[in-house]
């Protein structure tokens, strides 16, 4: 667990966030937040590692210019969003052929799954790319996940 959490929550941690990463790649990075409501652990935990490895695929593989993360929530749920206006990419390309190019994202799936959430993942050649996770605002970890395959 990423001890920014601690000090700052969820919501401060991913403005820290990213901040820190429009530093660090010059890509011009918005954070917006509407709603959130106090999360457990494995929630703040899981959205804080998916946006991490969202915009470190942004910084890798998009050549974008902006990236925008969005919390918020509705009801029971809590959503991030991670959308850029890179290159783009084919989903299923990717995903089905060398498994390397593709653990990042696999990774932010099962950090979905894992909480019972959702994600939704939108990217055509030329058009960006959208990742959107929505886990239980209060939620338990699933067991036996060693077994287990994530399916989307």
């Amino acid at each position: 667990r990423p001890g920014v959490l601690d000090d700052l929550g969820l919501t401060d941690a991913l403005e820290w966030f990213t901040t820190d990463f429009e530093k660090r790649t010059g890509i011009a990075c918005t954070f917006d937040h509407f709603d959130v409501p106090e999360v457990n652990d494995m929630v703040a935990t899981a959205a804080y590692r998916i946006t991490q490895e969202a915009l470190t695929n942004v910084a890798k593989h998009a050549n974008a210019s902006h990236a925008a993360v969005t919390l918020d929530s509705h009801r029971t749920q809590v959503c991030v969003t991670i959308q850029d206006d890179g290159h783009g990419f084919d989903l299923e390309d990717t995903l089905r052929g060398d498994r390397r190019t593709g653990w990042g994202l696999l990774g932010i799936q099962e950090r979905a799954w894992l909480l019972g959430g959702q994600y939704e993942i939108h990217s055509k050649p030329g058009r960006g790319t959208r990742i959107r996770v929505t886990v239980p605002v209060k939620t338990e970890a699933k067991e036996d996940v060693e077994d287990q395959t994530v399916a989307g």
